[in-house]
């Protein structure tokens, strides 16, 4: 649990199988659970998901009403890593 150990790792990565190009970003630090703020996490879900919540995956929008929802932030010890994990696509010339 992360108030036993807050040190935590993530990855967010972006994976494209048509061209190959993968990038990751990686963060190393500690970590605090916050309750859940409702404003804060639809203003942050909305950047990738849309602003109309009722075009959300139903995973999204029930997340809010869950009695155990929490945020999560993270601030870094290290340096943040960029990788670029690009491959070529099985079967495209090269």
């Amino acid at each position: 649990m992360l108030s036993a150990d807050p040190r935590v790792a993530m990855t967010v990565d972006s994976c494209d199988v048509n061209t190959g190009e993968v990038i990751a970003v990686m963060a190393v630090g500690r970590a605090v659970v916050h309750p859940l703020n409702v404003a804060l996490a639809t203003r942050k879900i909305a950047n990738y998901l849309g602003p109309d919540i009722n075009l959300w995956d139903s995973r999204f929008r029930d997340a809010f009403d869950g009695p155990t929802t929490r945020l999560v932030s993270l601030t870094p010890t290290h340096p943040l890593r960029l990788r670029d994990m690009s491959f070529v696509p099985s079967g495209s010339a090269v």
